[in-house]
């Protein structure tokens, strides 16, 4: 290629990072491992090397307000502190803070500006920036989903409305093809006809995250924007190369040519691709790389690759390499190596074809649907990623070692629920900390109890529990593992799935949502609430009801398993536990069992006493008879 292909990384957006949850999916390795592997591959030598920059107040002053500008900027400072910061990430859904997330956040979106103008400006053939963290959640009041700052949108707004000189760019196209919708970068350019923002997305008949029916594919944008707006909505998880470059063929490349962009904003989420433990479909290398390709054929080439999501660290260096390849020229890859689309993916073809061809006569030609395969299975599909996970202490330390964490991800039938339909309510039963109710709230709507280590990171969804009841069930209470992250040393509570005629479990039912549900189960796995999208949803409760009653959703978890234990009032009532696997290696001394820390054994304390029928010494014998003598 005539000009080179520029390249932005540095080491200071490392300095982002959760500070209570060292397994959080947004870590600073996604971006070393994308850098590592490319240095290996020996593509960088061939990369002009841009330095990173922090946007300006200016710059973002075009998508975002002044009082998200003035929080975001001056988060990381002292005047917050860590408890400070804490407190107003628990605002935000899915956010954290810490003393680098300031200096990170402008770092990405100043990166992902100067480089769109280098290309602009014909400067550079293009680009890819490897930033974080991440932005095309963040709105333009709100930080949202690990976004602060919205980068690809601050850089498209620059480009497309003039405030910045750069000939010939006034047309910009945005595809997100990150596994999550882009709700922020959709509602900025909602009304505007000189930025074309396309997302393939899952959707999920709206429960998977960000959730609500604004990824749905008739939200084509209003006013002077109508018909600059495209969603590809999945029906579910599981769809794969061949999916997205039938969407590439039939939707996105015959209204760009028509829209005939003069820049392309690639938000580059790689947690579409297979292993990736939040997105559940199977993108590979050879996809990126071919809808990579598809897209040089725009702009003259012109195209700014900007890292989103992606959170399998071996799948998010590969596939990132794969796209950085082709910019350069090396990758000329063939369809005819992927297999066929599924049936559903020509469904949501035809949906998004009949809504936008109003607006771009191009799409009103009939097509004819190929030989395809059944659609993605509605049953369990096991994502593998390496991750870090808590390991027992040693010498009274905590440490953390790699092994493969595996999450169910389950597709939601169509039939279930519409986009219009709330989520639904389940009984959540607990046995442990939550039967304290001041517990509970710490999930729900953030914070801490005395005793506990790590705040809670509170749901979108605040609303407490509107009822409770308590029950009794056949399963063995005991306590585990040497030490939590939230509780210290000491052993936490589990229930043994497998019922026992000689046991007796006392529980607190809370009456909830789902997705409540979902983002309890989530945090007891030191996840994110973006990992709850989609985990437990109402076309798994016949499952959950058929024998043994037990399905593990998130497996090599603490409490990874979704225990049903009847019904009442037309609700499942459900339980979060360890595996059938792990109560056996707890029986047989493979895993530790330990008596409770005070902090941990006051709140079961505090929870049965509002039960009403147990003295304190009742309850003290109740919980001491189930811990393991030291």
């Amino acid at each position: 290629r005539a000009m080179a292909v520029g390249v932005v990384y540095d080491r200071r957006m490392c300095a982002h990072r959760d500070p209570f949850n060292k397994l959080h999916p947004e870590q600073p390795a996604r971006i070393t491992a994308i850098w590592q592997r490319l240095e290996d591959a020996g593509v960088l030598d061939r990369c002009v090397r841009v330095d990173a920059r922090p946007a300006t107040a200016e710059e973002l002053a075009t998508v975002h307000t002044e009082r998200h500008i003035e929080k975001m900027s001056s988060v990381s400072s002292r005047a917050y502190g860590k408890e400070g910061r804490a407190a107003l990430a628990r605002r935000y859904n899915s956010i954290y803070f810490n003393d680098g997330s300031s200096e990170s956040a402008l770092l990405a979106a100043g990166s992902v500006v100067e480089l769109s103008l280098k290309v602009a400006r014909g400067e550079l053939a293009s680009a890819a920036a490897i930033v974080r963290p991440p932005g095309h959640h963040a709105e333009a009041d709100e930080a949202m989903g690990f976004c602060l700052f919205n980068n690809v949108a601050v850089a498209a707004q620059i480009l497309s409305s003039g405030k910045v000189s750069v000939a010939g760019s006034h047309k910009v196209l945005i595809v997100d093809w990150d596994v999550h919708h882009g709700n922020g970068t959709q509602n900025m350019f909602w009304q505007d006809p000189n930025v074309l923002y396309f997302s393939v997305h899952r959707y999920d008949d709206g429960y998977f995250y960000p959730g609500g029916q604004e990824g749905n594919f008739d939200k084509v944008g209003g006013g002077a924007g109508a018909g600059f707006n495209i969603n590809v909505p999945w029906p579910r998880g599981g769809y794969s190369d061949a999916d997205y470059v039938a969407v590439w063929e039939h939707v996105l490349m015959p209204v760009a040519r028509e829209f005939n962009p003069d820049i392309v904003l690639i938000s580059g989420g790689f947690d579409s691709a297979r292993g990736d433990p939040l997105g559940g479909c199977k993108l590979t290398p050879l996809g990126y790389s071919i809808m990579t390709q598809e897209l040089m054929q725009l702009a003259g080439g012109k195209i700014v690759l900007a890292l989103e999501g992606g959170y399998n660290l071996e799948s998010i260096a590969e596939s990132y390499l794969a796209c950085v390849q082709v910019l350069l020229g090396d990758i000329q890859s063939e369809r005819h190596e992927i297999e066929q689309a599924y049936e559903s993916t020509w469904t949501t073809i035809d949906k998004v074809r009949q809504e936008l061809c109003q607006y771009w006569p191009v799409l009103r030609e009939k097509i004819e649907m190929p030989a395809s395969r059944s659609s993605p299975p509605k049953a369990f599909e096991r994502l593998t990623t390496e991750a870090d996970a808590v390991e027992e202490t040693h010498d009274g330390e905590v440490f953390v070692r790699s092994e493969t964490v595996e999450i169910v991800q389950i597709s939601v039938s169509s039939e279930v629920s519409s986009p219009h339909s709330p989520s639904p309510y389940i009984w959540y039963a607990t046995y442990g900390s939550n039967m304290w109710p001041a517990r509970l709230m710490c999930y729900i709507q953030g914070g801490k109890v005395e005793g506990i280590e790590v705040p809670g990171q509170g749901l979108l969804e605040k609303t407490p529990p509107l009822e409770d009841f308590w029950l009794s069930a056949p399963h063995r209470l005991f306590f585990g593992r040497e030490r939590s992250l939230s509780w210290g040393n000491g052993g936490v509570a589990f229930l043994n799935p497998v019922p026992s005629d000689g046991d007796n479990c006392h529980l607190r039912a809370y009456k909830i949502t789902l997705e409540q549900f979902n983002g309890i189960l989530a945090q007891e796995n030191r996840l994110d609430s973006v990992a709850a999208s989609g985990l437990v949803s109402p076309s798994h409760f016949e499952t959950l009801k058929s024998s043994p009653h037990i399905v593990d959703f998130i497996e090599n978890a603490w409490y990874g398993s979704v225990l049903y234990l009847g019904d009442k009032n037309g609700a499942p009532i459900l339980t979060i536990t360890c595996s059938q696997r792990d109560a056996k290696r707890f029986e047989c001394g493979e895993l530790p069992t330990r008596a409770p820390s005070v902090a941990y054994q006051n709140t079961l304390i505090n929870g049965l006493l509002e039960k009403g029928d147990m003295s304190h010494e009742q309850i003290l014998a109740y919980v001491t008879s189930r811990a393991p003598r030291s």
